[in-house]
């Protein structure tokens, strides 16, 4: 994309930060995780993004009118699970943030390469094509490598 591009490569001292960050935060996690399956998180009840005011007032008003709270829900528990659901929201938000970053500097960065990657192979193919050898031997093996299948951008035909 014109205009979008990263210069030099990220610090190693940044990628070994983020990277330890990223591994105290799911330290620090740990212990509130609790493994769900793919089709136990389908089999769950789903709050949509509109209902954090009903959960909310609900939660107020069960800490206030016990009766209407089912026998086997405790309260305080019930308001913890509300807390522990907004936290995770704000979490998220960040990590979200943070995935598009690290999502935005991979595409970027593996989308120029990889037009580099392409140009250099039509390059040593179009030498090949006029009998350089060294050339023939690159182009061998870069089209071993090279796949048509996840691509919208094809090499050019030699001419």
């Amino acid at each position: 994309m014109k205009g979008k591009t990263i210069t030099g490569p990220i610090p190693e001292a940044v990628v070994t930060d983020t990277v330890d960050g990223i591994n105290g935060l799911l330290t620090g996690l740990g212990p509130y995780e609790v493994p769900i399956t793919t089709d136990e998180k389908k089999r769950l009840p789903k709050a949509a993004d509109g209902s954090q005011a009903f959960i909310e007032k609900s939660k107020d008003y069960s800490l206030t009118d016990t009766d209407y709270l089912p026998g086997y829900v405790d309260a305080a528990e019930f308001a913890n699970d509300v807390a522990r659901s907004k936290q995770a929201d704000e979490m998220e938000i960040g990590v979200r943030k943070l995935l598009a970053v690290i999502n935005n500097i991979s595409i970027l960065s593996k989308s120029d390469a990889y037009v580099v990657s392409l140009e250099y192979y039509n390059n040593c193919r179009r030498a090949a094509k006029n009998g350089d050898a060294r050339a023939q031997v690159i182009a061998d093996e870069l089209g071993k490598l090279f796949s048509r299948t996840n691509t919208n951008f094809e090499p050019q035909p030699n001419t």
